[in-house]
């Protein structure tokens, strides 16, 4: 408590120095000012005031607040939103060699907002923030060289690049790097280095790298398997709405994998898959046809049902308990012998056991009874 009111005393007292400085037209108190209203540091909050400060420092050369600003203008945070003057601020601080304004710049050209797209041109400028080691440019430049965007297609170049930004913890890049290594794209193929850098990226929150590591724990790629492991990364990732790690999770559920079995979660993790709008379609129509089959074993059981090849046809009059281990007598169910069906019999799915008791076609030439179990 004491250190927290000495810390105030100290930014209000920073506050009231800077602001003499600022207001006498130093640029670099002016940014300082501008960031603490920014941020509420040794005054209270004001988004507007802040702006007004970034802009005086701006105008002054400032590059440090001639992008400030461009990220002001861009998000309409205490002014209005304008992506042109976010773009001509950004540009400004860009040429005089702010790496964060290459990289924003960079990011403007790929997407077309507040000028023409060009993606020559967001190459280069990811390429000069890049060269100055900042890691968002060249992550950037890492996929633009994996993707042949502005340049043609060169994975050793975007191995190289996403290497620089990961060594820098950035957590795509981690990502990024674990694929290249487990499917050998631009390196050697390396399931160690893959399960490495995906753990690096997991455990800074990355759903992806999350899910990847959980498939790598289940199938004991690039390290032991562990079904736990794999269910706890699967969970991780389908909790921020990994459509994937949901479909796995909801298969681990099904078939007690690292869990104990519960078809209700199991059901409750597909139905998320499916509903997923970034899931990919093979997921989402995989997870569609698990919740049919489980819709249908929990339906009721039609009367009619395929038995065999030959187009024998029971009725069901009473569900029975299943065979139990101790090999005890099962009570019969009482059957109908049905005629030959006009139209084709549907093959359907039942809820597992049931015992039933039937005679084989009038086309043989004794009635052989026989106890069948339906799995």
């Amino acid at each position: 408590m004491e250190y927290q009111k000495l810390k105030e005393a100290n930014d209000k007292f920073a506050f009231e120095e800077f602001k003499k400085d600022a207001d006498r037209g130093h640029r670099i108190c002016q940014f300082q000012i501008a960031m603490m209203y920014e941020n509420g540091i040794g005054t209270e909050k004001n988004l507007e005031k802040a702006f007004e400060y970034y802009e005086k420092a701006a105008n002054q050369g400032c590059a440090i607040s001639q992008n400030a600003l461009g990220c002001m203008y861009e998000n309409g945070t205490g002014t209005a939103k304008n992506l042109e003057k976010a773009f001509e601020y950004f540009q400004k601080a860009a040429d005089q060699g702010y790496a964060r304004a290459q990289f924003y710049l960079g990011c403007i050209y790929e997407d077309g907002i507040g000028t023409e797209k060009n993606p020559e041109k967001a190459f280069e400028y990811f390429q000069k923030s890049a060269d100055q080691g900042y890691a968002r440019g060249q992550f950037n430049l890492g996929c633009m060289y994996r993707d042949g965007i502005g340049t043609a297609k060169n994975s050793e170049k975007a191995f190289e690049y996403f290497q620089k930004s990961a060594d820098q913890g950035n957590v795509r890049a981690q990502f990024c790097l674990g694929c290249m290594y487990r499917d050998g794209i631009g390196t050697a193929q390396n399931k160690e280095k893959a399960f490495e850098y995906f753990q690096k990226s997991a455990n800074q929150g990355n759903d992806n790298a999350q899910c990847n590591l959980g498939c790598m724990y289940r199938d004991g790629i690039g390290t032991e398997k562990n079904p736990e492991k794999a269910f706890e990364y699967f969970q991780k990732s389908a909790d921020q709405g990994n459509a994937n790690a949901q479909f796995n999770l909801g298969r681990m559920y099904r078939d007690g994998t690292g869990i104990a079995k519960n078809p209700e979660k199991a059901l409750e993790y597909f139905q998320k898959a499916a509903d997923q709008g970034n899931g990919c379609a093979t997921i989402k129509k995989l997870a569609k046809t698990e919740i049919e089959k489980y819709s249908v074993s929990k339906s009721a059981i039609p009367s009619v049902i395929l038995i065999s090849e030959k187009s024998v046809a029971v009725q069901i009059i009473q569900q029975i308990q299943p065979i139990n281990t101790n090999h005890q007598q099962q009570p019969q169910l009482k059957k109908k012998k049905q005629q030959q069906p006009q139209q084709p019999i549907q093959l359907i799915a039942v809820k597992r056991p049931f015992i039933l008791n039937v005679s084989e076609s009038s086309a043989f030439s004794s009635a052989k009874k026989q106890t069948i179990q339906i799995d």
